[in-house]
């Protein structure tokens, strides 16, 4: 994302506007973006999402010590492979998630209600 953008989201997002009308003060918090060598940056929420992705995975046939130790593999970002693993199993899952809240709204199982959104 351009630095530009990046810029304006945070602008837009911590303005009175958002933060009033849907009562959210804390949308835009403070990280960090590391670079090592040649290799892709990345930051703080990007290695908390796909340690999360790594441990949740539902692949029946590992168990919880296998997710486990993917995930602290994943942490060492000098494995190119581990860590390629759990950034695209942590696409997966914000994806799937998108899709089960734009299915919730489409069958309008999502309503206004005062300044919040709330389940039927």
């Amino acid at each position: 994302m351009s630095l530009e953008l990046r810029r304006q989201l945070v602008e837009m997002f911590s303005s009175d506007i958002v933060t009033e009308r849907f009562k959210l003060p804390d949308v835009v918090f403070g990280s960090f973006v590391a670079e090592i060598g040649f290799r892709p940056a990345f930051n703080a929420l990007d290695m908390q999402l796909g340690t999360l992705a790594v441990l949740e995975e539902p692949d029946e046939g590992k168990t919880a010590e296998h997710k486990f130790l993917n995930a602290v593999n994943f942490l060492n970002v000098l494995d190119g492979g581990a860590h390629k693993y759990g950034m695209e199993k942590a696409k997966q899952m914000l994806k799937q998630l998108n899709t089960q809240v734009k299915m919730m709204v489409e069958m309008k199982l999502v309503r206004k209600w005062d300044p919040f959104y709330s389940s039927n």
